[in-house]
């Protein structure tokens, strides 16, 4: 349940709410990796790449290396500025990716961030394709998808999915 409050102070946008949620998850329970999660996304959100980084890493390391949260990393570090760092989860990403499903929502934010509309907008595709079930979540309310807003092919996957 806390873990659901900090994700929804995300999605509303309100970063700092949600850090803080974040870290009361971690106090009740160090390996719980959602925990991390959420508070790695409010963290880099909020410009605290460093943080975010690290929480990231705590996620990725506490669920087994889910792709999930290497994507979210990944993401991470392009919203940072961290390029090459970006780069590397992706290409790793790929590499998993041929032997098991991968989250195509969470790479598109790499992409984002990233600035590579075009790439972001086609990993969006596969996720809607997929039928990922809180695509239009984050369509709408994810800020890592801000820089997409403009996009006409972004509104019209919106509308797709609003369906």
């Amino acid at each position: 349940m806390n873990a659901a409050v900090t994700m929804q102070c995300y999605f509303v946008r309100r970063y700092e709410d949600a850090i803080e949620q974040g870290r009361r998850n971690i106090e009740l329970d160090p390996n719980f990796f959602p925990g991390y999660f959420y508070l790695g996304l409010a963290y880099t959100q909020a410009g605290q790449h460093a943080e975010a980084v690290a929480a990231l890493h705590q996620a990725v390391a506490l669920s087994n290396n889910s792709t999930t949260m290497l994507a979210a990393l990944g993401g991470a570090f392009a919203a940072g500025g961290k390029e090459q760092e970006a780069r590397a989860v992706l290409t790793e990403l790929q590499d998993i990716g041929r032997r098991k499903y991968v989250t195509q929502v969470f790479v598109a934010a790499i992409h984002a961030g990233l600035g590579e509309t075009d790439q972001a907008i086609a990993c969006l595709n596969l996720a809607y394709k997929d039928k990922y079930p809180w695509l239009l979540r984050c369509l709408i309310g994810d800020a890592r998808f801000d820089p997409l807003r403009h996009d006409v092919r972004f509104n019209d996957l919106i509308q797709r999915c609003a369906v």
